[in-house]
């Protein structure tokens, strides 16, 4: 969490004003934050990659297997079932 806190001073004309910034870690700490959200990013985006082509591939199943059914329902069509099944020619 980051915090700003402003109050303003009068500072009189005949001191010097030293401007101070006071850090609670080392500089490297700052590098480590940055590196730290760039991999959460890059990791945030490669998943979301990752979660689209999955969308992609079952949707793509999807239809491939409607395309079946349908092909497989349509060829049923034209396929003339007999009654009795074990047709015997010249018995009834």
């Amino acid at each position: 969490m980051f915090c700003t806190l402003e109050k303003p001073v009068i500072v009189p004309d005949q001191v010097l004003v030293l401007d101070w910034v006071f850090a609670d870690g080392a500089p490297q700490k700052a590098e480590e934050q940055l590196l730290y959200r760039k991999f959460q990013e890059e990791r945030r985006l490669r998943d979301e990659a990752m979660r689209r082509k999955a969308e992609k591939t079952a949707q793509m199943k999807a239809e491939a297997k409607e395309k079946t059914l349908k092909r497989f329902l349509l060829s049923q069509k034209h396929i003339v079932f007999t009654d009795p099944l074990d047709v015997r020619a010249g018995v009834q």
